[in-house]
């Protein structure tokens, strides 16, 4: 007995910690009436986006996240993604700005910063 919890014990502190969902997860909209679209991101417009700490989904449009570069402390977060849309695969780079726990700014690259809102539960 005192075996196996030595070896339990040795699993579960060489085990990986598994870290908190970023920030930045959740789904977001630039107008809150199309929060109620929420559960058909990616097959109707007008529809917010999807963020979670593996993907970024909208409509019509799908990307892995392949790496996350940031800093937690000023909400600031360079994503790297492999992306497909309507037949394309393409590599794009998005900054992610968080303004309080409900605002999110992306930078595609050019223009402007797009403002999201945090969708309601």
């Amino acid at each position: 007995m005192k075996n196996l919890i030595a070896i339990c014990a040795g699993v579960l502190m060489t085990s990986p910690v598994i870290a908190a969902e970023p920030n930045w997860t959740g789904v977001w909209t630039g107008d809150y009436e199309w929060c109620r679209n929420a559960d058909r991101i990616g097959s109707i417009t007008p529809a917010p986006i999807r963020l979670t700490a593996t993907q970024m989904q909208g409509y019509e449009n799908s990307c892995k996240i392949t790496s996350v570069r940031g800093n937690d402390e000023y909400a600031y977060y360079e994503l790297a993604t492999k992306c497909s849309a309507e037949g394309e695969t393409y590599t794009a780079y998005n900054v992610l700005m968080m303004d309080g726990a409900d605002i999110l700014y992306i930078w595609y690259g050019a223009g402007e910063p797009v403002r999201f809102i945090r969708c309601g539960d």
